[in-house]
């Protein structure tokens, strides 16, 4: 993926690039970038690190026409719809005003479905205090009129929770708009490009003077309103000819290379002779940066995925590999790794092959999986190769295909070609286009005990490390459902606990599911989540607010249904040491003891063994006299 502006109308992470130098694979937020990434793998710290993407953000943050605006109606309102024309800043405008705001509650962003995937704005996922990105900048259709007539009750949840929420909005879509609506909508104009360029390059400590006499071929560029992607290119290529060559002209190097590479590329092709030859070609341009040998054998298994006639010269009347990079235009390096002198070629070259010979598609797809598996590529390999190949596809709008190769690979259960489907996965979900049928086919595969171990594993990845670091509340849902496979769940559960325990609403949300599902006794797991769910740390635990969270009415609720369900159906030897526990906390915890005892007591009245045996727990410690008497008390055995 090339790097992408702030001025992009983008919310999700494309597919990573892989081509000249540096890999990028910036997570949420998004700019021109230099940052090389040592592990190209999921971070499964995303979303401790939204803050930092953010102030990263707003360092490079150009201010749009129209932002003061949009900034006075989002503290006045709550609530602010910013317009403008594609890439005029739309998205990290909505970001950098939430930022802001700072506050305890985080900064998350909402979709425009539920957690099944169906279109709606579901006002449960608005937190107490919470900054709230809602992207409908895509939106069109039967999508936009669903979500339109619902957006006045979102505004209404922000409002009464004290939260915050940022609308991206459709384009020239205002006439749909509700005067009250329309009163909150704030359009912003994109800032000229000289000064995206300044500010991009400023920020790597690049001599920005050198723009203050822009020379004609660049002036030309950026007074023809290119496209924020092409500015965000044009950053990049700079400080990448910088590095290359001190002495060079960065700027007409870079114009050159965003202008002609295309063609440069296309003339390559035609001028190889043979299809050994292109073969090469294309296998450098998907494992850009891969040790020799590592091409040599991956170019070998796409002749055979693609049945080319083998070699049949003997070895040594071969052309040697180093003859055969020089006419491919590639070359090791020091370190062996073979990578093409200009910038941006091996993206150049996968995006000529893939759009000029479609019908090669399905054997890269297939040739793909088998090269995650050659041993002398490394893990880094791996994932770019799976990069490559997903940025094609999601470039393409083959998500489809993209899927069932991801469901192949997962299938065979080999570690290699699992992380591979986490990777393609990852990207997928990440994707603006695509996210959609990402989440809603992992939605449909967690429900499915008949997928493979392998995809199993892959999802549980993917959902506790990529898709909740923006949509916490769909992979909770996703985990839910593949802790409930009884023979391979455990993973999915541990994940799940570990993603709910840390995140007070998503507490909450999860003890309001349980409450559904339990009373249907489908699902044996939701008994023992519950438990777990309950733990009396966490629940007492004051948070950053200073209130926890058995302090809340709504939640004590929960906990006494949940409680009376478990009690009800399961035996004293499975509830028992939970029951022990909030009893052991109640003896330690004297501002939340009535509350832990009285949830207990209120879940067993209806059943005056359970209640016998919760005193029964308590005669070792200081509470029995006390909880004697709200047992006396729950049975009217006491005024």
């Amino acid at each position: 993926m090339n790097a992408t502006y702030w001025t992009e109308v983008s919310g999700t992470q494309g597919p990573v690039h892989t081509g000249h130098g540096n890999q990028y694979n910036l997570l949420q937020f998004h700019g021109v970038s230099t940052q090389s990434t040592a592990d190209p793998g999921r971070s499964t710290g995303a979303r401790a690190l939204a803050e930092d993407h953010l102030a990263w953000l707003k360092v490079r943050f150009v201010v749009p026409a129209g932002l003061g605006r949009a900034r006075r109606t989002l503290h006045s309102r709550g609530t602010v719809l910013i317009d403008g024309s594609p890439g005029s800043g739309r998205n990290a405008a909505a970001r950098i005003l939430l930022h802001e705001l700072r506050g305890p509650g985080g900064l998350r962003e909402l979709l425009p479905e539920d957690d099944e995937g169906n279109p709606r704005l579901d006002p449960s996922h608005v937190g107490q205090g919470d900054r709230l990105l809602l992207d409908l900048s895509a939106a069109e259709g039967d999508l936009w009129r669903s979500v339109l007539g619902q957006l006045p009750s979102l505004h209404q949840t922000a409002r009464e929770r004290q939260a915050h929420l940022a609308v991206v909005v459709p384009h020239r879509r205002e006439e749909s708009l509700s005067p009250e609506l329309d009163a909150q909508r704030c359009a912003i104009t994109r800032p000229p490009g000289i000064d995206v360029l300044r500010r991009a390059l400023r920020c790597e400590r690049f001599p920005v003077e050198q723009l203050d006499a822009p020379t004609t071929e660049l002036r030309h560029f950026l007074d023809g309103d290119p496209p924020v992607r092409d500015v965000a290119d044009l950053a990049r290529l700079i400080l990448s000819a910088r590095r290359t060559d001190p002495d060079a002209d960065w700027f007409a190097e870079a114009l050159s290379t965003l202008n002609r590479l295309s063609q440069k590329v296309a003339s390559h092709v035609v001028a190889l002779a043979g299809g050994r030859q292109r073969a090469l070609l294309l296998t450098s341009g998907m494992l850009h940066g891969a040790r020799s040998d590592a091409v040599y054998e991956a170019t070998e298994a796409l002749l055979r995925t693609v049945s080319y006639p083998p070699d049949e010269r003997p070895l040594l009347e071969r052309e040697d590999l180093s003859e055969r990079f020089r006419e491919v235009q590639a070359a090791p390096g020091e370190d062996g790794r073979v990578r093409f002198s200009t910038p941006d070629y091996a993206h150049a070259v996968r995006t000529h092959f893939w759009d000029h010979m479609p019908g090669l598609r399905p054997q890269l797809r297939q040739w793909v999986g088998e090269v995650l598996l050659l041993s002398s590529l490394s893990g880094q390999d791996r994932d770019s190769v799976v990069a490559a190949l997903t940025e094609q596809c999601l470039r393409s709008d083959e998500p489809e295909a993209l899927l069932a190769v991801v469901r192949q690979w997962a299938a065979r259960n080999d570690p290699r070609l699992v992380q591979g489907a986490v990777e393609a996965l990852g990207h997928g979900l990440e994707d603006d286009r695509a996210g959609r049928t990402f989440r809603t086919r992992a939605y449909e595969w967690s429900k499915d005990p008949g997928i493979s171990d392998g995809l199993a594993r892959a999802l549980v990845a993917v959902c506790a490390d990529v898709m909740a670091a923006r949509h916490p509340d769909q992979a909770m849902v996703r985990l839910h459902h593949l802790a409930r496979q009884r023979r391979r769940g455990s993973d999915a559960r541990s994940r799940l606990l570990q993603l709910v325990l840390a995140d007070r609403r998503l507490h909450r949300r999860m003890l309001d599911r349980l409450n559904r599902s339990l009373p249907l006794h489908r699902h044996p797991v939701d008994i023992s989540l519950f438990l777990e769910v309950s733990a009396p740390k966490p629940l007492t635990d004051p948070g950053g607010g200073g209130v926890a969270l058995l302090a809340e009415k709504v939640v004590r609720a929960q906990l006494t249904e949940g409680w009376a369900l478990v009690f009800g159906h399961v035996t004293r030897a499975v509830w028992s040491p939970y029951a022990e526990q909030w009893v052991r906390a109640a003896e330690s915890d004297g501002l939340h003891q009535e509350a832990l005892l009285d949830v207990l007591i209120q879940a067993g009245r209806s059943s005056g063994l359970v209640l016998a045996q919760l005193y029964v727990l308590s005669l070792r410690g200081p509470l029995a006299p006390l909880l004697h008497q709200k047992i006396d008390l729950a049975q009217g055995l006491q005024p």
